[in-house]
């Protein structure tokens, strides 16, 4: 492998795979909540944590020291709720609710005019006026605010101050401080309101106490005493003017009863109603005549039906039957005699007669029947006629009973008002005599013997719990505006960068001077024999993890680098090279970073000559080349410092200086400069086989980390993953890494003592 350029490019990873559109942050990960990645931040910050929290104890402590003891005395009064007013007619139900009604009554004790009482009664005005209660810092905080709302608003609106009586905002102030010092509170779900006083002075504490509880039932007892006068005066008005409406009523129904009496209006009422009850039914069978006889009088007209109603005429029937007999005899007579013989003239004269008087009983019948139709129809108009006058006298006689009525109801309603408003006036006079309060004092308030406030108990753990939300909070916070690495899968979900392996923290006393003295560089070589052999597994790993970071075939010529100084990219170099050269393996590190070069402080050789040695000319690649410094790693040193690194390294002696080594060497490591601000390592990455970053958790920033593998991939340099330097130290027992350090150590140890075993078995077998 001569040439970089042999790579395929499309064997390059791209780092934008598995890449959102932005960053995301660790919050993110997972899409939900992780409570161990929060108690990992919030341990990594325990130190600003716990410093908010001392503080915050300091301050509470302070607050203690500050504070002036305050004693509380409560005393305990049990009302019984009304269930009916003073004043009522008939059952009125309670207009609040049980709770409700005990809420008032809380807010009437606390109330401005008991204050007001208490303070006269005990001859509180100048002491409450001048010992204001001590604020909580809280409260400080909102009246600090409060006023400095006051002082914008009169600027903002400017207004005319109202005079005020001094005495009067005196008693005010003096009524809000003692508000101030009392508490007041339904006791549970009882009958019980507890008053709590607070004071500096017990015995005071103790004294307004009950004081509140003795003005609060007197308070009651004027409010109720002002209810019965104020009740006796209204229904003594009250019956005065029933009794006027009374006598008005019974007045007006006097004069309209006059002589007659209701007893004789409902008998005419009812005599009335049954003569339109005969009437109607009078009405009805008129009607039904009319109809008949009108029915008969058009029947009357028809031939046949004439004949049918003839029959039924006693006068036509006999004269019909007189005409029939002479009609036989003249017959019997004509066929014996001519037709003028005188008998049977006479005969004739006769029939025709009797035909006359037929005809005559005819017309009779239909007149009879019109008639009776007439005669019908006007003894109805005579019955209506009857009936509205009946109807007129019912309406008349109703209405006279209606008034009446009225007039009996108004008198009858309005006695009976009246005697309730006596019988509810002599109750009440006699209740407001006898009636006692329905508040009693339950318990009087005893003397504290000792300070209820300040609580050192709670404002302790107050203090402790804002100084713990606020420790959490900032923490918080700073994690939040920190842009620097914290997880290996941050960089893996945001940046696309496969992960080789964690190195673990290499402590130790070696120390390099720089040129600044108070800057001092460790680095301490892995012992893969000695107690170091768990960080040389993690090496071990690392070095696999390397081999296997392309396709097809492990990289030849690696460059370690690191986005800025003191990530640590020297030392993962270093312990990379020893760990390769360990499997027997012909290794080098070459120490490319010209600018700031350590490699040969690291393993104690002479810096000169070296690289840039080597790249000017100076002396061959052999002489600069130091074998075997450390379990058979060959190193070659940085060399005689260079005015330009960056051409010494884009040179084509260092592509043939590489191409010489690659048929020398398996494995090749450059420690190389760090990339960001410099061109080191840009111009090195495209003659090897790609570019192992080193990262420091918790230092390392992302946007500086994405800069710089944009770069190189902009550049066609391939990056082989990133390692993450100092990530894992003894104390925190929580990582894989401990563990495996752990289990190294103790399989190194159980190794040794195996050996030293079969060494004295060997030993023993031998003498």
């Amino acid at each position: 492998m001569s040439n970089i350029d042999h790579r395929n490019a499309d064997e390059t990873p791209s780092r934008n795979e598995g890449r959102g559109t932005g960053l995301r942050s660790e919050f993110d990960e997972g899409g939900g909540f992780d409570v161990r990645e929060y108690a990992g931040i919030l341990w990594r910050r325990k130190w600003i944590i716990l410093f908010s929290v001392l503080i915050f104890m300091f301050i509470g402590v302070f607050q203690l020291k500050k504070s002036t003891p305050m004693y509380s005395a409560s005393s305990m009064i049990k009302y019984e709720p009304t269930s009916t007013q003073i004043v009522e007619f008939g059952e009125i139900g309670r207009s609040v609710s049980y709770v409700d009604e005990i809420k008032t009554q809380v807010e009437m004790i606390r109330s401005p005019r008991v204050t007001k009482m208490v303070i006269d009664a005990l001859g509180l005005m100048d002491n409450v006026k001048h010992t204001p209660r001590e604020l909580s810092p809280v409260e400080k905080v909102i009246a600090w605010t409060q006023e400095q709302m006051r002082n914008i608003r009169k600027m903002v609106i400017p207004h005319r101050p109202v005079p005020v009586d001094p005495k009067e905002l005196e008693l005010q102030g003096a009524i809000a401080n003692l508000q101030s010092r009392v508490g007041v509170r339904q006791h549970l779900e009882t009958k019980l309101i507890r008053i709590s006083v607070t004071h500096p002075d017990p015995i005071r504490a103790a004294r307004i106490a009950n004081e509140y509880s003795v003005q609060y039932i007197r308070s009651l007892n004027e409010d109720k005493s002002e209810s019965y006068r104020y009740a006796i005066t209204f229904l003594q008005n009250q019956i005065d003017d029933t009794k006027d409406r009374l006598e008005n009523a019974e007045k007006a129904l006097y004069e309209y009863k006059g002589d007659s009496d209701l007893r004789v209006m409902e008998q005419n009422l009812s005599i009335a109603v049954e003569t339109m009850r005969t009437l109607s039914a009078s009405i009805e069978d008129t009607k039904n005549e009319i109809s008949m006889y009108e029915a008969e009088a058009k029947a009357a007209e028809e031939s046949e039906v004439r004949s049918y109603l003839l029959t039924e005429d006693p006068t036509y029937v006999a004269l019909s039957e007189k005409r029939n007999e002479l009609e036989i005899e003249r017959i019997a007579m004509a066929a014996e005699n001519e037709p003028d013989y005188p008998p049977l003239r006479r005969l004739e004269r006769q029939i025709t007669a009797l035909a006359d008087q037929i005809t005559s009983a005819t017309g009779r019948v239909r007149t009879e029947a019109a008639g009776r139709a007439k005669l019908a129809r006007m003894r109805l108009d005579a019955l209506q006629d009857r009936l509205g006058e009946a109807e007129e006298l019912v309406q008349r006689l109703r209405g006279e009973m209606v008034q009446y009525n009225v007039l009996q109801r108004e008198v009858d309603s309005t006695k009976e008002l009246y005697d309730s408003l006596l019988s509810r006036f002599k109750e009440i006079n006699v209740s407001a005599d006898i009636e006692g309060s329905n508040v009693t004092i339950f318990s009087e308030a005893g003397v504290p013997r000792f300070p209820s406030s300040p609580d050192f108990t709670t404002t302790m753990v107050l203090f402790t719990f804002f100084g713990g939300f606020l420790g959490v909070a900032l923490a918080l916070g700073l994690h939040k505006l920190d842009r620097s690495i914290h997880t290996p899968q941050q960089v893996e979900t945001e940046l696309g960068l496969a992960s080789l392996g964690m190195v673990p923290y290499l402590g130790g006393t070696f120390k390099i001077p720089l040129v600044r003295r108070r800057q001092r560089r460790r680095i301490q070589l892995i012992d893969d024999s000695g107690s170091m052999s768990g960080q040389a597994e993690a090496f071990r790993f690392l070095r696999t993890s390397l081999q296997y970071s392309t396709a097809g075939h492990s990289p030849q010529v690696i460059v370690v680098t690191s986005c800025f100084p003191r990530e640590g990219k020297s030392t993962v170099a270093s312990n990379l090279g020893i760990v390769f050269a360990s499997r027997g393996e012909k290794t080098l590190l070459i120490d490319g970073d010209l600018k700031l070069p350590i490699t040969h402080r690291c393993f104690q050789i002479n810096k000169r000559p070296g690289l840039s040695d080597i790249l000017t000319g100076q002396c061959e690649w052999r002489e600069a080349l130091h074998t075997d410094v450390n379990g058979g790693l060959d190193v070659i040193p940085a060399g005689h410092d260079s005015p330009s690194p960056v051409e010494l390294l884009e040179s084509d002696a260092m592509m043939k200086l590489i191409t010489d080594l690659r048929k020398e060497y398996k494995t090749i490591i450059i420690d190389s400069a760090p990339l960001h601000g410099m061109a080191d390592s840009f111009v090195l990455g495209k003659k090897v086989d790609g570019v192992c970053l080193v990262a420091n958790i918790g230092r390392t920033r992302r946007d500086i980390l994405e800069s710089v593998t944009d770069s190189l991939t902009s550049m066609n340099v391939r990056i082989l993953g990133v390692v993450y330097n100092n990530q894992v130290k003894r104390s925190q027992k929580s990582t894989a890494y401990y563990y495996g350090y752990e289990y190294g150590k103790r399989y190194n140890v159980r190794h040794r003592r195996g050996y030293r075993e079969e060494e004295e078995t060997e030993s023993n077998d031998n003498n």
